[in-house]
């Protein structure tokens, strides 16, 4: 058996990067006829792009990195998921990473820390008895039922522990014996643990509480789901503590999550100032493989999305400064704050953020932190 895992791992490598080159080669196809010079070019540029800087060939398609007429010098705006990776390991031991990956663990340690957090009703795990904040016996499967029937609010949220870009996360709203997904499906109490008992790729969800947007945030978008702020921190080995960027997430359409996806989700991201808090022109994606525009105006609401200042913006960059600074040996992080009526919530931390490569230029925030290390 080991041997047959050795062999799969040696074969993987060769694998992957001929399923790269297929990629490569139909993301050039899109740029220029096959086989002509601007083709060939776009094929090199690809080629480099992915196999020397790491990129994967689909986001460096979709951020225009593949049209051999974009200047070489604007490269340096743009940064691999791989290079940003290798920088973060430099900075932060990647041993904790599960204090910000691991939900569960995240929100034991940060509210133990004092810090605002949504509360957290329960955690489920498959192979041993649950954890409730009410004392609930959770050990069985009627045990579990009763507690979602009778013991969870009217609204909560059910999140994998390590789960990320906002997949299988569920928003339940009460209704009598039965209760509502956002989707618009209707779970009995059962139902709601089949569904984490029954997750073939999960193996230990989170119960949390519904958080609630800011009534500026509502006016401005007409939604009653969570829009985030992903606020990044940098402490130097002096221990002072930045802020280094910062953006506001907008749902759109029919979300009811706010993740970006380097604009794959549908959603918005809007670059915010750090120093005012106030808002540029929303990024989002032109169609499902379209260029990114520019959206100055919410399209649900007709209000200017630029020029608005965030409500509540002093005490979320009080907030994530102070987080930064519970854990000194995590150098970096992506805090996700929610603007609530009761004041700026850290929702999630991810210690491996991903590069801001659609509403920030990567070449400059790296100097940054090279000149505050």
């Amino acid at each position: 058996m080991a041997r047959i895992r050795f062999l799969l791992k040696r074969l993987g490598k060769p694998l992957s990067r001929m399923k790269d080159m297929q990629d490569i080669f139909r993301s050039s196809e899109k740029i220029a006829p096959v086989f002509s010079l601007k083709f060939l070019r776009s094929l090199g540029r690809g080629i480099r792009l992915c196999f020397k800087d790491g990129y994967i060939p689909e986001d460096s398609f979709r951020f225009g990195l593949f049209d051999p007429d974009m200047p070489r010098s604007e490269l340096t705006r743009f940064m691999s998921k791989k290079k940003m990776t290798d920088f973060q390991k430099r900075l932060n031991p990647s041993s904790w990473s599960r204090l910000t990956e691991d939900k569960s663990l995240f929100y034991l340690c940060f509210k133990g820390l004092g810090i605002p957090m949504p509360e957290l009703y329960a955690v489920y795990f498959k192979e041993t008895p649950g954890l409730s904040w009410d004392g609930a016996h959770l050990e069985t499967r009627e045990g579990w039922i009763k507690y979602i029937l009778i013991n969870l609010p009217a609204e909560f949220v059910i999140k994998p522990c390590r789960g990320a870009f906002g997949r299988k996360v569920k928003i339940f709203l009460r209704k009598g014996r039965e209760f509502r997904e956002a989707s618009g499906k209707i779970y009995a109490a059962e139902d709601i643990y089949n569904l984490m008992r029954d997750d073939e790729e999960y193996d230990r969800f989170i119960i949390q509480e519904r958080l609630g947007n800011h009534a500026e945030i509502r006016s401005l978008t007409e939604m009653d789901f969570l829009q985030t702020i992903r606020m990044v921190t940098f402490t130097n080995r002096r221990g002072e503590r930045h802020i280094l960027l910062a953006a506001m997430r907008f749902l759109s359409g029919d979300n009811f999550i706010d993740n970006f996806f380097s604009g794959g989700s549908g959603n918005m991201i809007a670059p915010v100032c750090v120093e005012t808090g106030v808002l540029d022109a929303a990024k989002a994606r032109k169609g499902a493989e379209g260029p990114f525009v520019d959206v100055a105006v919410h399209p649900r609401t007709n209000q200017m999305i630029q020029g608005f200042r965030i409500p509540l913006w002093e005490q979320c960059c009080k907030l994530v400064l102070e987080a930064s600074g519970k854990l000194p040996p995590i150098r970096t992080i992506g805090w996700d704050v929610a603007v609530t009526e009761k004041g700026p919530v850290i929702v999630e931390g991810n210690m491996w953020w991903n590069p801001a490569n659609i509403y920030a230029d990567m070449g400059a925030l790296m100097q940054r932190m090279r000149e505050w290390e």
